[in-house]
């Protein structure tokens, strides 16, 4: 082996060493390249075998220092990668001095370019102190190329004109405030709640933000009345304009609005009481009102028909109120009422007492209203003893009394119980009650 071989597997096996230290490789990697490096001179054949092996051992720890330095990606490369865990610069190229049987290292240094572009080539007389070199250049210009990134100086000048741009910013910033007339609006606004109200109704409004000193003013020659609390009561229908006035921060500011008051709505109970379907008592309930949009009813609170015209039959004793409500477009209301008063139960109209004897008065007994074909019914008298003395479905049938009624003045043995299922309406009515018989 001459020099030149001994020199560069020298060379090689420090490489190799630093780069164990630094990362793994694998084990297999290592083991063919310490072959190839141990073949004694001589026994590998051919200078191009020799050149094979070494030109193998060198690819090997080429592609253990990093892939990304053989085959970069163009001149461009640092811009495209920012390599922040290694710093090592790529294994240098090797190439073939086909005259000579040992290897000579050429350099591709972009400072030496000769003028046609071709990259200069340094002779092997240059390459003699490579190995004594290859490391502290490696370290050099990794550390230079850490500090003179393209993206790295990048970063920087972005760095830089973004702060340069926050301080134009604050400048800018400073100079309008100190440009601002006092006393400009600062956003208050006074708005009213609805912008349509009432005759009678009371002015309320909202205020975005707080204020100091708010006073009111009414623009227009409208009637108003003003409450204890200070409030505008509106009188007399039509467009109210009102000016607010107040302090903020010690500068007087103004706002203005305007609302729509219309008349409010007045409404009043109209009931008429009629007999119907066998004497039941039926009221008819209808409404006088001027400014109004919708009727609403309510009974004992229960709402009710809010139809124009509502009728009902009270068959239980009681006082009845309805409540009738009249609402106008711009939501303003009138209640009036009415009491309808109940003094007995509706009870078919049935007659309490009779008198069986014959004379061709109250001869025979049956609740009046069954008497009426809208009802269906099943009717049914008993003793108090519990028996049953008569019993019918049919309004024609009516019951004469007992045959073995007692003379008159028999008192209770003369009392008897009633009671009467109804079909009404769709609706099952149970009513009943007791009957006399007097002779």
């Amino acid at each position: 082996m001459n020099n030149s071989d001994q020199d560069f597997k020298d060379y090689l096996r420090r490489e190799v060493n630093r780069y164990e230290a630094e990362q793994p490789v694998p084990p297999s990697d290592w083991d063919g390249l310490q072959s190839k490096m141990n073949q004694p001179p001589g026994n590998g054949g051919s200078a191009i075998t020799r050149f094979t092996g070494i030109a193998a051992a060198v690819a090997v720890v080429a592609a253990a220092t990093g892939f990304f330095y053989f085959g970069a990606p163009g001149e461009n490369a640092a811009e495209d990668y920012k390599y922040t865990e290694r710093t090592e610069q790529p294994a240098r190229p090797v190439e073939l001095n086909k005259d000579a049987d040992v290897l000579e290292i050429v350099e591709v240094n972009k400072s030496t370019e000769a003028k046609d572009g071709e990259p200069a080539s340094i002779s092997s007389e240059q390459t003699e102190n490579v190995d004594e070199t290859s490391e502290k250049s490696s370290n050099e210009d990794a550390s230079t190329y850490e500090q003179t990134s393209p993206r790295q100086e990048l970063d920087e000048n972005e760095d830089v004109d973004r702060k340069s741009q926050e301080n134009e910013d604050k400048a800018l910033k400073v100079d309008h405030t100190e440009a601002e007339e006092p006393g400009r609006s600062s956003g208050v606004s006074v708005t009213p709640v609805k912008r349509t109200f009432c005759v009678d109704e009371t002015l309320e409004y909202t205020i975005n933000k707080p204020v100091q000193n708010l006073s009111l003013e009414v623009l227009t020659d409208l009637s108003y009345d003003i409450n204890e609390y200070g409030n505008y009561i509106f009188n007399e229908q039509g467009i109210y304009k009102f000016k607010a006035g107040f302090d903020v921060n010690g500068n007087i500011e103004t706002d203005e609005f305007a609302v729509t008051v219309l008349s409010k709505p007045q409404t009043k109970v109209i009931a008429e009481m009629d007999l119907v379907d066998g004497g039941r008592p039926q009221y008819t309930f209808n409404h006088e009102s001027v400014n109004y949009s919708s009727i609403r009813r309510w009974m004992n609170g229960r709402e009710v028909d809010s139809s124009n015209e509502w009728t009902n039959c009270f068959v239980k004793r009681g006082v009845y109120e309805i409540k009738q409500v009249a609402y106008s477009a711009a939501g303003c209301t009138d209640t009036a009422y009415k009491t309808v008063t109940i003094n007995n139960d509706y009870n078919l109209l049935a007659p309490d007492a009779f008198t069986p004897n014959g004379d061709g008065m109250n001869d025979t007994w049956l609740p009046m209203a069954l008497k009426d074909p809208v009802y269906e019914f099943s009717l049914e008298i008993r003793d108090l003893r519990g028996n049953l003395v008569f019993k019918t479905s049919d309004a024609n049938s009516e019951w004469e009394g007992p045959a073995d009624a007692t003379p008159a003045g028999a008192g209770a043995q003369n009392t008897y119980v009633w009671k009467a299922v109804v079909q009404y309406k769709g609706a099952t009515e149970h009513y009943g009650g007791t009957i006399r018989v007097l002779q």
